[in-house]
């Protein structure tokens, strides 16, 4: 035996193999882990705080566009658009309820942006001249039917105390849209001059609700708009790395040192539609801290790893060292096919073990073998079980089929004739089905079919119960009740309630078979149970598309509409003539928003959509044009002509983008629309055509790809029909598509000669 002691003997090169490469792969790991660590949590955090300063900088773009919206639609009133002082601060008094997210106030400025009017809260304002402010002549350049740049500029100091506050500007436009001056809407930056946080403090105090580390907001000079240290509104923020990379327009994140020294991953994007940039800090130690805690333990890990195994194999290698060849030799025997075998147990505790193992195995080997086809051919009628009770189940989504099937195939896998099946609700049992017994028992036996004993199926004695349980039980004749709870999730959906003879008590393999079905069962239920909220959740996703639409399309005209309808008693009382006019332009404004109404309903019923007249789907195009874009719209239409409902629906959907387009890019005083046959371009063909008189554009240039163009080409072409787009500079736009019917695809038309004309 001294050789094996010995430091070259067999037991020290086996703690040698054993250990050191243990330790290797350890170390290793450590090492590799914390790199990792180190790398993908750098990694994860710029990944994600990128992704969420994005996300916040376009919730905060989206959250300011509300009372943008307010300040555009108070710029497009006539009162404001008329140029007269006292009529602008009419329409400023009107609207004052409407604009109280400017705190600092609302006023309007002239060409030559002095203050003209201004709302009751900013009187001393009026008079004032802005015009060394960049934001005045920035006003002139923006085109209401493109997408403002830029409606928030930098911070300035405005009024006669020089108080700080965030401009925001829109141009105010009179006859052919011809620029007369702006209106600016005033956010304070100091909030002790304000009772409240304005809609800008509003919208980031939320917005720090969901993120961490520390969050500020800056103009496009680098200097701080609004923050969450303490520091003050118009200091210069410029030194910080984030600060430089966002007013350069970037979007990002870096791991860089803040003032003060500290390693943090800054993460930055600019806000639409404004001049700013959100900024977002996360102090990199708070980050990595739990590594340091993670490193305590990876050094314990490591020395138990040195001393455990070493200790453990010295103490095992103590009777490893018996001669193994009778093991060797009755290994060789069972692999022989002789599986009862034994050999002597020697009396040295060291190997008195093994060899007790391997009597044990070899005894376990035989009496395994000799009771496999017995196990195979339970085993194959759990599983047929199981195979039919899934069928039964994948058949439907009903609870209650589920139920009456998984009744049944139980029943006969167990070979009982009585049983409940019962669905849970609101923590009581609800009877569905029920075998061998009356429905009046079976729904009395509800109250007291609450057996369950956890997860797992149980059976019970009814005499074991207490007196008010057993009872019901006795009286219908029950010795013996077995339960199996319907169970996916931690969540009861039901239960079967099985009567087991007297004389027969349900194996351990049973059991585990009811415990399967109970299991494939709950979860069956529990698709069933998810199946209906995500038809719930649907209904509910399709109803909140609706009002998103009903409040993009019919809101800014109602809103407009409102506007009109108070101030008209009173003009009405001053200029009777100015008053009909407004009547008149609320009539418009109301007709088209009942077409918007009728377009959305429209929308809602697909059916209603392919089975309507297209002359009558183009009239109410045009009118629900005319009440948005106060652009007149002369609609020329035969009647009867027979499209297929898929054509319709896309000849439908070109006409209402380009309406789009025209109320958007044009500028125009008036667009036609005509549907009618097309001889010349060939037997049965039928045009459509959308041609505006305003500024046009040229169709060959990059910014034409934005205006729907290639959306309605994919259109055209889905249907077989042909898009033409002419349009120059100064020239009008003109959308002509020409349908013809393909031969035995398209139904072709009944000729007509009615024409519709509006």
């Amino acid at each position: 035996m001294r050789r094996f002691t010995s430091p070259s003997g067999l037991r020290a090169r086996i703690i040698v193999w054993t250990v050191v490469p243990t330790m290797i792969i350890m170390g290793a790991m450590i090492i590799a882990t914390t790199w990792t660590y180190y790398r993908v949590t750098g990694d994860l955090v710029m990944e994600r705080n990128r992704e969420l300063t994005r996300l916040v900088a376009a919730q905060l773009a989206t959250g300011l566009r509300e009372p943008i919206a307010l300040l555009d639609a108070v710029a497009m009133t006539e009162d404001a658009r008329s140029g007269v002082p006292a009529r602008q601060r009419l329409a400023l008094r009107w609207a004052i309820g409407e604009l109280r997210a400017f705190d600092g106030g609302v006023v309007i400025l002239d060409r030559q942006c002095t203050v003209a009017a201004a709302d009751p809260r900013r009187p001393e304002l009026v008079g004032e001249n802005w015009s060394d402010y960049p934001f005045c002549p920035q006003a002139e350049q923006m085109d209401r039917s493109a997408p403002v740049k830029h409606w928030a500029t930098d911070i300035e100091r405005l009024g006669p105390d020089g108080e700080q506050v965030m401009p925001f500007v829109l141009p105010v436009r009179g006859e052919r849209q011809a620029y007369i001056g702006s209106i600016v809407g005033l956010m304070r930056l100091d909030l002790r001059r304000t009772e409240s946080p304005n809609a800008l403090y509003s919208l980031l105090i939320r917005m720090r609700l969901h993120t961490g580390g520390r969050l500020f907001l800056v103009d496009g000079q680098g200097r701080y708009v609004a923050w969450d240290d303490g520091t003050s509104a118009g200091q210069d923020a410029t030194g910080h790395a984030a600060v430089q990379a966002v007013m350069r327009g970037e979007t990002g994140a870096v791991r860089t040192t803040d003032l003060e020294g500290r390693a943090i991953i800054a993460s930055y994007a600019p806000v639409e539609s404004t001049t700013w940039g959100l900024v977002q800090e996360e102090d990199w130690a708070a980050l990595t801290a739990p590594l340091a805690r993670y490193g305590r333990l990876a050094l314990l890990l490591l020395a138990l790893g040195l001393a455990l195994p070493a200790g453990v194999v010295a103490l095992g290698l103590r009777g490893v060292m018996r001669p193994i060849s009778e093991l060797t030799a009755a290994a060789r025997r069972i692999a022989a096919g002789d599986l009862r075998q034994a050999i002597a147990i020697p009396a040295d505790d060291e190997t008195a073990g093994l060899a007790e193992a391997f009597n044990g195995m070899s005894a376990q080997l035989d009496d395994l073998y000799t009771g496999l086809e017995a196990k195979v051919a339970h085993r194959t009628r759990e599983l047929a079980t199981l195979n039919r009770v899934a069928g039964v189940v994948s058949r439907s989504l009903d609870l209650e089929d589920i139920l009456r099937g998984a009744l049944e195939e139980t029943l006969s896998a167990l070979g009982l004739g009585e049983g409940l099946a019962y669905r849970a609700d609101d923590g009581r049992l609800v009877l569905v089905t029920h075998r061998g017994v009356s429905r009046a028992t079976a729904q009395r036996m509800a109250e007291f079919a609450v057996l369950l004993d956890g997860d797992a199926p149980c059976i019970r004695d009814v005499a074991d119960l207490t007196e008010a349980w057993a009872v019901p039980w006795a009286e219908v004749g029950w010795r013996r009740i077995l339960t199996v709870p319907l169970a996916a999730r931690r969540r009861l959906q039901g239960a079967l309630v099985f009567r087991m003879p007297a004389d027969r008590a349900p194996s351990e393999d049973d059991l585990s078979l009811l415990a399967a079905i109970g299991q494939q069962v709950g979860m069956a239920a529990e698709n069933a149970r998810l199946y209906g909220a995500v038809e719930e959740e649907a209904i509910a996703a399709e109803r909140n598309r609706l009002a998103r639409e009903l409040h993009d399309s019919v809101t800014q005209t109602l809103f407009s509409a409102n506007l009109i309808a108070g101030v008209l008693p009173l003009l009405w009382e001053q200029d009777r003539a100015e008053g009909e006019a407004r009547l008149a332009e609320l009539h418009l404004l109301t007709r088209g928003a009942l077409a918007e109404m009728r377009s959305l309903l429209l929308e809602l019923r697909p059916a209603a959509l392919a089975e309507a007249p297209m002359e009558d789907l183009l009239r109410q195009l045009c009118e629900a044009f005319e009440g948005r874009s106060r652009i007149a719209a002369d609609l020329a239409a035969e009647r009867g002509l027979a499209v297929p409902a898929e054509a319709k629906i896309a000849l439908y959907r070109i006409a209402q983008e380009a309406l789009n387009n025209a109320a958007k890019h044009s500028g125009a005083d008036q667009v036609e629309v005509t549907w009618g046959r097309s001889p010349e371009e060939g037997e049965g063909a039928i045009a459509l055509a959308i041609a505006d008189d305003g500024r046009g554009f040229d169709p060959a240039a990059e910014h034409a790809g934005r205006m729907g163009l290639g959306i309605m080409r994919e259109r055209a072409a889905a249907v077989g029909a042909d898009l033409c787009v002419a349009s120059a500079p100064g020239q009008g736009a003109r959308v002509r598509v020409v349908w013809s019917p393909r031969p035995g695809v398209d139904k072709a038309q009944e000729p007509t000669e009615q024409t519709v004309t509006g």
